[in-house]
Order: C-alpha cells, then sequence, then structure tokens
C-alpha cells in the first residue's frame, strides 16, 4: 500500500503535538502559564496559543483531506460512492462517546450560568454511546451469519473467529503496548504481569490498579460476546421458526429480561453496579441479542427521500437521550439506576435507527456531510481506543475547571489532533488487517 508524503506528515505532526507536553511536561507548563498565561482569556498570550494550535490543527485537517484524494485518483470503486446509512449510526455513537468524555471528565466547564440547554446538548451519554456501539455490533454479527457470509459449521466459526481477531486485536493490543511504555512503565514489572495477561486476553474490566486505556474494558465484552456469536444466531434462527411472527417481540422480551437483571444487580451490589451491573457481558447480552434479532425481522421498502428524515430523526434521538441523561434526577435515577434502567429506552432508538437504516439501503455519497459521517464511522474503532489519551495530554496542558468558552474552543483542535492519531493507526494497522480478513471480497461495516 502506497502512503503519501502527506500522511507521514500529518501523522508525525499529530504525534508531536499529543506528546510535547508529557515529554516536557515542566517546560510546556511554563511556557503556558508565563507566555501564553492560558489561565486567563482576558490576556493577549491566551488567544496567540488558541490561534497557534488553531492554525496547527487547520494544518492537520488540509493534510488529512488531501490524502484520501490522493490515494483515490483512478482508483475509484463503486463503494466509495455510496453511502452506508449504518455509518452514520456508528458515527453518532462515537460522537456521543467523545463529547461526554470531552466536556463530562477531561475538558468539564463551569456550569454557572450557561443555559441549560447547551450544558444538555454538550454534555453527551457516552454509555449510551456504548450501548449503541454494543446493538450495532449484534446486528452485524448477526447479519454475517444470516447473509451466508459465514456459515454455521465448524469452518464458518472458525473463519468468524479469524476475522474478528483481525479486525480487533492488531489496533487494541499495539495502542496498550504502546500507551503503556509511553506512560505506565509499571505494568511491564514482573508483579504486575497479571494485569498486562488480562489485558491482552481480552479480560479488561477497565478497573485493574493499572489502566493505560480504560475505555477498551468495551472492546474485551464485544470479543467475549463474538465467542458466543455463533451460538446465539442458532439458537435464534430455532426461536424464529417457532415463534413466528410473534418474533418481533423478541427484542423487547430481551432487553426487558436484561433490565430486570441489571435492576436486580442494582439492588444486591449498588456500590459496584458499574463493575457488575454495566461493564461485564452477561448484563449487555440482551442488548446484543436485541441488535442480532433485528436481522430476522421482515424487511420494509422505504423511498429515497427518507434519508433526510432518517438523519433528522437521528439528532432528535441524540436530543433525547441528552435530555434524559441532563435531568435524571427528576426521573428519580441515580447514575446506578441509570446504568440499570437505561439500556431498554436506548437501545430501542438504537434498533429502530438500524432497521430503518437497513430498509433505507446506501445513499449516494454527496456533500461534505455524508462525507464527514462516513469519514467519522470509518475511523471510529482507532477513535475510541486512542481518545482517552490524546484528551488527557491536552487536558494536562490547561489549568481546570474551564469557561465554556475555553472548552468550546478547545474541542475541535483536540478532536482534529485526535482524528489525525486515529487516521494513522487506521491506515497504518486497522486497514492492512481489515484487507486480510475479507472473505471472499465481501466486508460488512463492523462495530467497535
Amino acid at each position: 500500500m502506497t502512503i503519501s508524503r502527506g500522511f507521514w506528515a500529518a501523522a508525525t505532526l499529530a504525534f508531536f503535538l499529543s506528546a510535547v507536553s508529557w515529554m516536557n511536561r515542566s517546560i510546556v507548563a511554563l511556557l503556558n502559564t508565563h507566555l501564553f498565561h492560558v489561565d486567563r482569556m482576558d490576556y493577549r498570550g491566551w488567544w496567540l496559543y488558541v490561534a497557534v494550535r488553531l492554525l496547527l490543527a487547520l494544518l492537520l485537517a488540509w493534510m488529512i483531506w488531501r490524502f484520501p484524494k490522493q490515494q483515490g485518483k483512478g482508483n475509484a470503486s463503486v463503494k466509495e460512492q455510496f453511502f452506508d446509512p449504518l455509518m452514520g449510526i456508528r458515527a453518532m455513537a462515537c460522537l456521543m462517546v467523545l463529547m461526554g468524555h470531552f466536556f463530562l471528565v477531561v475538558f468539564p466547564f463551569i456550569r454557572e450560568g450557561v443555559p441549560n440547554v447547551v450544558q444538555m446538548l454538550l454534555l453527551s451519554s457516552p454509555w449510551a454511546g456504548v450501548w449503541i456501539f454494543f446493538a450495532l455490533s449484534g446486528y452485524l454479527m448477526g447479519k454475517g451469519f444470516t447473509r451466508n457470509r459465514y456459515t454455521l459449521n465448524e469452518a464458518g466459526y472458525r473463519s468468524f473467529m479469524r476475522n474478528r481477531l483481525l479486525r480487533i486485536a492488531p489496533v487494541y493490543c499495539i495502542g496498550l503496548f504502546l500507551i503503556s511504555l509511553y506512560r505506565y512503565t509499571d505494568i511491564f514489572q514482573l508483579k504486575n504481569g497479571w494485569m498486562m495477561a488480562e489485558m491482552f486476553l481480552f479480560d479488561y474490566r477497565g478497573d485493574l490498579p493499572i489502566n493505560p486505556i480504560g475505555a477498551l474494558w468495551s472492546v474485551s465484552t464485544e470479543m467475549q460476546f463474538y465467542l458466543l456469536a455463533p451460538m446465539l444466531i442458532l439458537i435464534l434462527t430455532h426461536l424464529h421458526k417457532w415463534t413466528g411472527r410473534v418474533f418481533a417481540l423478541m427484542p423487547i422480551l430481551f432487553l426487558c429480561a436484561g433490565t430486570v437483571l441489571r435492576m436486580y444487580i442494582k439492588a444486591r451490589i449498588p456500590v459496584q453496579m458499574y463493575s457488575y451491573g454495566y461493564a461485564p457481558l452477561i448484563p449487555n447480552l440482551d442488548v446484543f441479542l436485541a441488535g442480532m434479532s433485528i436481522n430476522l425481522l421482515p424487511r420494509m421498502d422505504f423511498r429515497k427521500w427518507f434519508g433526510p428524515a432518517l438523519f433528522v430523526s437521528s439528532l432528535g434521538c441524540y436530543a433525547v437521550i441528552c435530555y434524559v441523561t441532563f435531568y435524571m434526577s427528576r426521573f428519580h435515577m441515580s447514575i446506578e439506576d441509570y446504568f440499570a434502567r437505561m439500556p431498554i429506552f436506548v437501545v430501542l432508538i438504537a434498533l429502530g435507527l438500524i432497521y430503518l437504516a437497513e430498509a433505507r439501503g446506501k445513499i449516494a455519497m454527496r456533500g461534505p456531510l455524508l462525507i464527514t459521517l462516513q469519514a467519522i464511522g470509518t475511523l471510529t474503532y482507532c477513535l475510541y481506543v486512542f481518545h482517552p489519551e490524546v484528551f488527557y495530554v491536552n487536558g494536562a496542558l490547561l489549568p481546570q475547571p474551564h469557561s465554556l468558552g475555553v472548552s468550546l474552543l478547545h474541542f475541535p483542535l483536540v478532536i482534529i489532533e485526535t482524528a489525525a492519531v486515529a487516521a494513522f493507526f487506521y491506515f497504518a494497522v486497522e486497514k492492512p488487517f481489515d484487507i486480510k480478513k475479507r472473505v471472499n471480497g465481501s466486508a460488512l461495516t463492523d462495530a467497535p
């Protein structure tokens, strides 16, 4: 695979911007505090700092934009000319995670004086984004079997797991190794070997004493689901034959049963609801099963104008999820209640969007909006893996808490840097392995 000079220049600049605060942290802190005065928006140096960051971010954006055009000349395929609506759902879930982690965790802003509606739309629910990922992943895994990409036998199972490992493991392992080498070197000590073993065997709980990339607990949960996926689709297929049209109620029944289980866990061990009710496979199995079940529902056809309606409904669903999350106290929910009761609401919305997106089919690739959504959807896995470190590195540059203006100014800059790092690992690691995993030239839009 030929990679342009612009791509390597963009990647090098991205790594420099992300690593400089840790390589020379005391120098960077000195410059930010005494030269740019990043703790004072009324100081001219603060705006100089933002201007420099903006210019570098725009340079990165230009390089990222130019690279696919250089690669695509004379080699355009039919697939590249169409937008898969599932990519839009994937992009929405990814943005929910990024916005939640940015505005809630790394760049929290002082909320006094900020209108509630602005807070509500910015303080997205990263947990809801993960549930959407799980539902989409369940659907796509079921799609591989129901559309005969994989067969329900030994050869099919072997091919399925090989492709899952090629899809997930390279970026997962390289990300863990590099971040550990970069900032968590104690994990390489012999006494901490058990933690390294858990992470690389996909038993990553996200609450280890040394925790390089906490967000990767969800990837471990997905890998455990993949082990069960062929057996689960076999059970669902037989269940579909036995129940007939009643099978349309199965996704709701699965989610109701999962809600009961999560409420039971919450009642028994509320203090550890995150570890036992939010992160593990079993309390999330209903989400995967509900997504997988969509493959066995009857299909409907929609007219072409349904594409814009699907986009508008996605924005509406995002706003509704943000509203319930922001005003959870009005619904008499603690965070433990939220983890227990909210999945059924979020996943039912996600299932509706998945069903409608598949019924609508692919859309001709026109306009910057679809191109942007396609790019975010393509880079989602690498964005998810590497965004925590890029966020934390940038968060260390500024004193906290921030004003809303500071957070909003830094959001596009940090997102562009994150996209540059994600693009590097996508083209250098994920894409080469993705090519190897294709079966008979076909591929699905995988979810992380």
